[in-house]
């Protein structure tokens, strides 16, 4: 199955952080991961799995106490479809059916996909990484 470059950009960045072994046993065995990456002047980037076969991708900001997305999209980690996006600045949050997915969020993943590259969020040079408990 080809790889998307949503999922290429994750591996990248998972693997300048040195956890790439963690990530992928967290992935098979349904373990939790969680990795902030900080990057200025950018937002902070995050990866986390839910134990579900599920993998959520964010930039996220605090405000008041409270962290928001903008934006968060979650994807089966079969096959990499969007299932769910979140945008806190204008309150908007949309899910995918039993069995169905969001092809507007897959879109908006492989351009951000080519932005993270870029912005360097995948190069140690530019970023910190943070393995961590949520």
């Amino acid at each position: 199955m080809r790889r998307k470059s949503i999922q290429v950009s994750v591996e990248m960045i998972v693997e300048a952080a040195g956890a790439l072994e963690q990530y992928q046993q967290a992935l098979v065995q349904g373990d939790p991961f969680f990795l902030v990456v900080k990057n200025d002047p950018y937002q902070d980037f995050q990866i986390e799995t839910d134990g579900k076969n599920r993998l959520a991708v964010a930039h996220t900001y605090t405000e008041r106490g409270q962290t928001l997305f903008d934006p968060e999209i979650v994807f089966e980690t079969v096959g990499w479809n969007a299932v769910e996006i979140t945008q806190s600045p204008v309150r908007r949050k949309q899910i995918a059916g039993p069995g169905r997915y969001l092809p507007g969020a897959n879109s908006l993943a492989s351009i951000w996909a080519a932005n993270l590259r870029h912005q360097g969020f995948a190069d140690p040079e530019q970023s910190t990484y943070k393995v961590a408990e949520k």
